[in-house]
């Protein structure tokens, strides 16, 4: 069975299902490392993000996700996203390679996690209010896993966005 189709199926008298759920915790500190705000959320995988997947799988190539991307839009994200809606890239804020573990959410080592500290290094101060999981960092090519809009953070020079995405595989 194609792995796509798989990760579509709904639970109809099948006792396991393959689904992937993405949680985000984001955390936002003052330039003195105090914690001004946390927040944990799960978000939305897009429709464009499951051929990837699958061929990642299945060992038919492709490229890791490993780029988070920071933005300033408060569109509500949708499985048929296939950008941020308003990508940001102020010094410091702007998409980034991010180096993935394995951690465990039920089962052993059954999530895949990015984890990184966007600051600040702009004059002025910047407002986010997204995030995305991509596949490049070509911001024209590349392929959204995942998406999600939060509250907004307004970051002052210097102050940082702690950003901890799982793609958990349940």
């Amino acid at each position: 069975m194609n792995l796509l189709k798989f990760l579509k199926l709904k639970k109809v008298g099948r006792s396991n299902v393959l689904k992937l759920k993405g949680i985000v915790n984001i955390k936002h500190f003052d330039r003195n490392k105090n914690l001004i705000a946390e927040e944990t959320f799960n978000n939305t995988i897009t429709n464009a993000g499951l051929s990837p997947v699958s061929s990642l799988l299945g060992g038919l190539g492709g490229v890791a996700y490993k780029w988070l991307a920071l933005g300033t839009s408060s569109t509500a994200a949708t499985a048929a996203d296939t950008l941020l809606a308003a990508e940001t890239t102020e010094t410091g804020l702007a998409r980034t390679s991010v180096t993935s573990t394995q951690v465990t959410t039920n089962q052993t080592n059954d999530t895949f996690q990015l984890l990184h500290t966007f600051m600040n290094n702009s004059t002025g101060s910047v407002t986010l209010q997204e995030v995305g999981i991509f596949n490049t960092s070509t911001a024209n090519t590349a392929t959204l896993l995942g998406r999600q809009t939060y509250a907004a953070k307004t970051l002052a020079s210097s102050e940082t966005l702690q950003t901890t995405y799982k793609i958990v595989i349940a």
